[in-house]
């Protein structure tokens, strides 16, 4: 049976951090994720601030859902990548030491194999799923706009267990994707869902999000197949 383990995204309490987490205790969930950009900052955290953290958490019995690390651009623009990369590390080496064992982030738009950004995104994919075996915290791709064939054509160049994959139905709604497909291309890769709804507009092919369960995301039907998938994953309640 699917266990409906359900976190709350700090950002979505609008609080500052120690009072989302008390917060998020108090309504009853069983983790949170967090942004090391905008809850805490990767930069400033020291061992004892994460100390501190851990603490704080344990004794809230609250878990470490997710933690997330938004980038403006993806993996296969040149623009600034190098940094774009090491700030990436630094921060998948501070999601370890916060008890997570992957890092959610979007890697941009997927390109062609014959397109050169094909040539730029995969190296450093290969490069960040190595520096994440060494440190313990592996690279989640969210889904955010992509289709199924462009997801599973990534994987196919990934070794086995080289990148997760970060479930947004929501965003995915709005490309006219089906959140089902993902879960048949990507399987047992799928390491966490956003609880997100969303409905399509059709004349600016995009989606707006909606109230949980008012959208066009089948959720029966997307949590069958998860549990046929046996996922064990957190549900994370975002807005």
């Amino acid at each position: 049976m699917l266990q409906r383990k359900i976190a709350i995204q700090c950002a979505t309490l609008r609080q500052p951090f120690r009072q989302a987490i008390d917060t998020a205790a108090r309504l009853g969930a069983d983790g949170i994720e967090i942004d090391l950009r905008h809850d805490l900052s990767v930069a400033e955290l020291s061992r004892t601030a994460i100390r501190e953290i851990r603490k704080l958490l344990d004794d809230r019995k609250l878990k470490v859902a997710s933690l997330r690390f938004p980038t403006r651009r993806g993996y296969g623009d040149p623009s600034d990548l190098e940094r774009r990369v090491d700030a990436t590390k630094r921060a998948m080496q501070t999601a370890f030491e916060l008890g997570g064992s992957f890092l959610c982030n979007a890697i941009g738009t997927i390109p062609a194999p014959e397109d050169p950004a094909w040539g730029v995104l995969i190296p450093v994919l290969h490069d960040l799923a190595r520096h994440g075996q060494k440190v313990g915290t592996l690279l989640a791709a969210t889904t955010s706009e992509l289709t199924a064939d462009e997801l599973k054509g990534v994987l196919a160049e990934m070794p086995p267990g080289g990148l997760l994959v970060d479930l947004d139905p929501a965003a995915l709604i709005g490309s006219g994707e089906r959140p089902e497909r993902i879960v048949e291309v990507a399987g047992d890769s799928i390491v966490h869902v956003r609880a997100r709804d969303a409905v399509r507009e059709a004349k600016q092919r995009r989606g707006t999000e909606v109230q949980l369960g008012r959208g066009s995301v089948d959720f029966p039907e997307l949590l069958g197949r998860l549990e046929e998938r046996q996922y064990r994953g957190y549900f994370t309640l975002q807005r």
